[in-house]
């Protein structure tokens, strides 16, 4: 019987729900989330790490069967926002990212429950889903952008879209994000109106 996404997202839940861990699906898993079929084997999480330190985290998470990619980094994971685990038993890589401040503790008061893989978890808004894709910028970000819009633009709030564009503009040393997401906006509505 092989172990899925849903599977580990079900440990995880429960591990964090037992330990009051706030966090959410983002990435990948997240667009899947919003109704926008796609492809992927890993998850993208964001926690809030709080007053426990990494190390805490991950004796947490070493009780479930997810430990680091590489053993060497051990040292370094206990210092580092970015977490590259790997659940052992199904070999799905998970990437974490901690945050104790900032733009994340917005996207974790407004995450959504969603179902993922048979479970319910929590995932990033569609709107903050749409930012983050505008500052990341790939090619497959750009795709996912206008899936989720041909999927969602009927129920997305713009004014909160628009407004977490201009807090990442705000901080980023090459603000983009919202011109990024006006122009797909733009491609999207000349699309509709054909």
């Amino acid at each position: 019987m092989s172990i899925g996404i849903g599977d580990v997202l079900r440990v995880i839940a429960a591990a964090f729900a037992e330990q009051g861990i706030r966090w959410y699906v983002f990435g990948a898993q997240a667009v899947l989330a919003h109704g926008l079929p796609r492809l992927t084997s890993d998850l993208d999480l964001t926690v809030e790490r709080g007053a426990r330190g990494n190390q805490a985290l991950l004796d947490a998470l070493a009780v479930i069967d997810i430990a680091p990619r590489d053993a060497t980094f051990t040292s370094l994971l206990l210092t580092s926002r970015l977490l590259p685990l790997v659940h052992n038993a199904s070999g799905i890589p998970i990437d974490i990212v901690l945050t104790d401040d900032g733009i994340e503790l917005d996207f974790l008061d407004r995450c959504v429950q969603r179902e993922l893989g048979g479970v319910v978890v929590p995932v990033l808004s569609v709107e903050d889903l749409i930012a983050t894709k505008a500052v990341a910028g790939r090619r497959k970000d750009e795709e996912d952008i206008l899936g989720v819009l041909r999927m969602q633009a009927a129920t997305l709030r713009m004014h909160e879209l628009r407004a977490v564009l201009r807090a990442f503009d705000a901080v980023l040393d090459e603000p983009r994000a919202s011109e990024r997401f006006e122009t797909l906006y733009r491609r999207f509505q000349r699309e509709r109106a054909k």
